[in-house]
């Protein structure tokens, strides 16, 4: 959308993006306005906006005429902030795209693409760019703005940059830090399936980043090793895991997103193929995290796509591999009850996070290949979970 402001009987256009134009219309009637401008500004890193008085800003550019000023009274102070502050963060956005440079795709879905980018001024600064097709990407730019508001989620979530939409084709843009540690399924490509520490961890923290999205009536359902990214290139490095990817989530209390089907096969709880999701679909599939860290792979492999889903479909799981001899009974049973069939029946977030086990203090020589699970803050807010009454 093209963010539009009155500014007294004028109206102020913002549009574009590596080259912001400001524009003043005419207003023919309430809500309408002449098609051709009445002026012009070009904004760049020479344009200089300030804020004077209650109701007023000054911006000047020579991007078209020398030192040209706009001297702009709005209706109100709380408009001339939001204002002031959409032009700058516009300024900045355009600079920051005018220095990208597209490196590689690193991923590709029928709805988006992703590239690896560099500033070419600072190849230090790597940024991972997203664009989305909005007539196919689902809820994720509805989903990506009330996850980045949310302050308790920052550490679980990949720090975003920018994120803006071109009305002209449909698309969306979502720049963000690139995590040059590559995610939990390349690590265990790696290393092969990993130590119960490290499992325990990753558990309590992914299963404390979907309760607090939950909290916030936001569901992933794309739940997998390839959505969880580290930010440390050392493959025995687990600290910091970030959840990505909400190209198949929805709004928890959205009734009407039941019935679509999107996510991975492989990954999915049995109940989606019927049109049924909930947060026990992602119990699920952080239960097959769990599974695929403890033996490696995860638990319907197949030929080819068609295989994988009808045994996905089926849902039965099975625990026969040598693997689950080398780990505790309690990690065995936790994964079984995340990995039940019957989503009534499956164990859910806050009893996952109330277990003491998974929380238990490691000896020394485990405390070298550690990741960093939740805090103890987070494990006595958990504590107190019924009193956010969200699973009550």
């Amino acid at each position: 959308m093209m963010p539009v402001w009155m500014a007294k009987a004028r109206w102020l256009v913002l549009r574009g993006s590596k080259t912001p134009i400001l524009a003043v219309y005419r207003q023919v009637s309430t809500f309408v306005m002449e098609e051709t401008p009445m002026r012009v500004m070009l904004l760049g890193p020479d344009t200089i906006v300030r804020a004077t008085g209650e109701k007023y800003m000054i911006i000047t550019s020579s991007r078209i005429l020398r030192n040209d000023t706009w001297t702009l009274a709005f209706a109100s102070s709380g408009q001339r902030k939001r204002m002031y502050e959409l032009v700058c963060l516009w300024i900045e956005l355009s600079m920051l795209l005018q220095n990208l440079t597209r490196l590689e795709s690193i991923s590709k879905s029928h709805s988006s693409v992703v590239y690896r980018c560099c500033d070419r001024l600072d190849s230090s600064r790597v940024y991972a760019m997203k664009r989305v097709n909005r007539l196919r990407c689902g809820n994720e730019i509805e989903v990506t703005e009330r996850i980045v508001s949310v302050e308790s989620l920052q550490p679980y979530i990949a720090r975003y940059v920018f994120m803006f939409e071109d009305s002209k084709d449909n698309t969306a843009t979502i720049v963000m830090k690139y995590y040059n540690g590559g995610s939990l399924a390349d690590r265990i490509r790696q290393i092969g399936p990993l130590s119960e520490t490290i499992v325990r961890n990753v558990t309590a923290s992914l299963c404390l980043a979907l309760f607090l999205l939950h909290q916030h009536d936001v569901l992933h359902l794309d739940v997998k090793a390839g959505n969880i990214l580290f930010d440390t290139e050392s493959p025995r490095s687990f600290q910091n895991l970030k959840l990505v990817d909400f190209g198949s989530s929805a709004f928890l209390s959205d009734t009407q997103e039941r019935g679509k089907l999107s996510g991975t096969y492989g990954c999915m709880a049995p109940e989606r193929f019927d049109g049924r999701h909930g947060p026990e679909a992602d119990v699920y599939g952080a239960g097959v995290v769990l599974f695929h860290m403890v033996v490696g792979e995860i638990p319907f492999e197949g030929n080819d796509s068609y295989q994988i889903m009808a045994r996905n479909m089926q849902g039965d799981v099975s625990f026969g591999s040598s693997r689950w001899h080398r780990v505790s009974p309690q990690l065995r049973q936790l994964a079984m009850r995340m990995l039940e069939k019957d989503p009534d029946r499956r164990i859910t977030l806050p009893e996952i996070l109330r277990l003491p086990w998974l929380f238990q203090p490691h000896s020394k020589h485990e405390l070298l290949e550690m990741p960093c699970g939740p805090s103890a803050d987070d494990v006595m807010l958990l504590q107190s979970a019924p009193l956010l009454g969200f699973f009550a």
